[in-house]
């Protein structure tokens, strides 16, 4: 994704970092982490979402510049999953 579109998705809540909403855009990441982008509600069941998932499989620190990271992860581009414990509620629309 863009940065702007994660910036669209980040104050529209849309984002979830292991099934809680991500308050701060710098939290840090930890392997196993799962980092859902809801795209919205089930068309067959409004009780579940449809999201973009990325899971973070490793994370490797570079030895000659320690500000730089490289990340393994799994990209799933849509799930359908349980909506979440601080649910998820669409963005009225004006």
């Amino acid at each position: 994704m863009s940065r702007n579109k994660v910036d669209n998705a980040f104050y529209s809540s849309s984002i979830y970092l292991n099934g809680e909403k991500l308050i701060k855009k710098s939290h840090p990441l930890t392997v196993d982490d799962e980092v859902d982008v809801v795209r919205g509600e089930n068309a067959l069941n409004t009780s579940f979402l449809d999201v973009s998932r990325v899971q973070v499989l490793d994370i490797h620190r570079s030895r000659s510049d320690p500000d730089k990271l490289t990340l393994k992860v799994r990209r799933f581009k849509q799930l359908t999953v349980e909506n979440y414990s601080s649910p998820w509620k669409p963005i009225a629309s004006e």
